[in-house]
């Protein structure tokens, strides 16, 4: 462990991926979704309860609490750019898109067919559930979510498989290696939801919801 030493806890260069709030003591930080703005998103996607107010309001006011406007912030995308500027009033904001491999998706062929495919991560934030009650108004279609878990995502497991019972065109696979994962894209003609890039670089179509990121 280093002594905290002046802004940078004694290292060179600090780089924060994971808090999402350009802290006082780092060099810079890769925002994905501002923690200041927790209640907003939250309260944009369900009903939320007393304690949930509570909770994600005294996050956004502790996450300004720690934000420096002088930190450099890096964004995924123009959209989230802005609303690191909008959380934060953040001074140096730039957009790093993630980085994807044009050269191995373009070059996927297949029968595609009437499959939509979704790769996401199984996690409270991506609202998949969707995804289920999508497949009941397009019975035609086949419609397949792959993505990763983690120790929240039980709960979103069993509410899917309770919207999804009896659904024949729904399929759900988590934890998939990557082989499948082109496998499956090599064969659908639709993508629901992100990652947008990856999706339009293998050659299919996305869809995107309203208050979701936009391709710059």
């Amino acid at each position: 462990m280093r002594e905290l030493k002046g802004s940078n806890l004694g290292y060179d260069v600090v780089l924060d991926t994971y808090s999402n709030v350009p802290m006082r003591w780092v060099s810079a930080a890769y925002v994905h979704s501002p923690a200041a703005l927790l209640l907003d998103f939250h309260r944009a996607h369900r009903r939320l309860s007393l304690h949930e107010r509570l909770y994600y309001g005294l996050v956004g006011r502790e996450a300004r609490k720690l934000t420096s406007r002088h930190s450099a912030v890096m964004t995924n995308s123009a959209w989230t750019a802005e609303r690191v500027k909008r959380a934060y009033g953040s001074r140096r904001v730039y957009v790093v898109h993630p980085p994807v491999n044009v050269e191995e998706l373009s070059t996927l062929g297949g029968n595609r067919g009437r499959m939509v495919l979704t790769v996401s991560g199984i996690y409270p934030e991506k609202n998949v559930l969707a995804i289920a009650d999508v497949t009941k108004l397009v019975p035609e279609a086949e419609f397949y979510l792959v993505g990763a878990t983690s120790p929240v995502s039980g709960p979103i497991l069993r509410e899917l498989k309770r919207r999804s019972e009896g659904l024949r065109n729904f399929h759900l696979e988590t934890d998939v290696p990557r082989s499948r994962m082109l496998e499956l894209m090599s064969q659908a003609s639709v993508y629901l939801d992100p990652p947008v890039a990856e999706a339009a670089a293998s050659g299919l179509v996305p869809v995107v919801y309203r208050d979701g990121g936009r391709l710059d």
